[in-house]
């Protein structure tokens, strides 16, 4: 069974410091069996760690550092000055949620951890996402630790082209076309002029460069053969999809990993739209 910890920080920007030089520096030390983490913002801008450790006393000595290093944290900014926690109704909607609690600062929250079992397949299935959400968090851990913005963009949209890759290998691929446009229009309704424009023309020179491109780029390989095979395990045990619809569990997982590296709906937005038609995009990110 997942332990679930809610790690609540209400400014986003303090999220991804605290990620990559308090939170994923400790997992590392600590070595956890399995864990998993994804961001959020209900009740705040948060963390959702989850994570299974056997040896109770690795558990406790864990569960005191992860305290010990909030409150430390804490102490670092104490005088940081944070805005009232407000949320987006865009994301309200998108995301159905009625619970709209606020949880204090600087804290730590036992909150149950409910999978989401027919997004990823069905009871039989879901366990399988969650290994390969396992290793989507370290290659995230990775990339946060040693990769700085706007490089995480590149990392994304690389994962985003193999992820489709994938999914051509094993037979659940519809044209690219409508792949990316089922997954653009996940985020059509964050048209914001949060732009990539700085970037477009790097995105479209990667494309270029990956379409040519004979074999994954080592630092990918990990969590590509994991995504094969726990992909396939979900094919074999899943019973919420068809065959055609089945690549909607990859969105989910491509969206999964660009959370947790910090990409904003409007970044998913543009970004998928590179791989749609260029001359549509342009008109797009021009305000044409």
């Amino acid at each position: 069974m997942w332990t679930s910890k809610h790690i609540f920080i209400h400014d986003y920007k303090l999220v991804d410091v605290f990620l990559q030089e308090n939170l994923l520096p400790l997992i590392n030390r600590c070595a956890l069996d399995k864990w998993f983490f994804i961001r959020y913002w209900q009740g705040g801008p948060h963390i959702r760690l989850r994570y299974k450790i056997k040896e109770l006393q690795v558990k406790h000595d864990f569960e005191k550092e992860l305290e010990d290093t909030l409150r430390d944290f804490q102490l670092e900014y104490q005088n940081e000055k944070f805005s009232e926690v407000s949320y987006d109704d865009r994301v309200v909607q998108l995301e159905g949620v009625k619970d709209l609690k606020v949880y204090p600062n600087f804290s730590i929250q036992d909150i149950l951890y409910v999978p989401e079992v027919a997004r990823y397949g069905g009871e039989e299935a879901v366990s399988f996402s969650e290994e390969l959400f396992s290793y989507s968090s370290e290659l995230a851990s990775y990339v946060i630790q040693e990769i700085a913005w706007p490089k995480r963009y590149i990392i994304a949209f690389d994962v985003m082209f193999y992820s489709y890759k994938m999914a051509e290998k094993l037979g659940i691929a519809p044209a690219r076309e409508v792949f990316f446009s089922n997954y653009n229009q996940v985020w059509s309704s964050f048209k914001d002029r949060e732009e990539l424009s700085k970037i477009q023309g790097l995105l479209q020179t990667r494309l270029e460069q990956l379409e040519n491109k004979e074999s994954i780029p080592k630092v990918y390989n990990k969590y590509f053969e994991s995504m094969e095979n726990n992909l396939k395990l979900i094919m074999e045990h899943q019973n919420v999809y068809t065959k055609e619809t089945m690549y909607y569990i990859l969105i989910s997982h491509i969206h999964m990993l660009n959370n947790r590296l910090g990409l904003s709906p409007q970044n998913e937005y543009l970004l998928s739209r590179v791989f749609l038609k260029k001359g549509d995009y342009s008109n797009e990110v021009m305000g044409l």
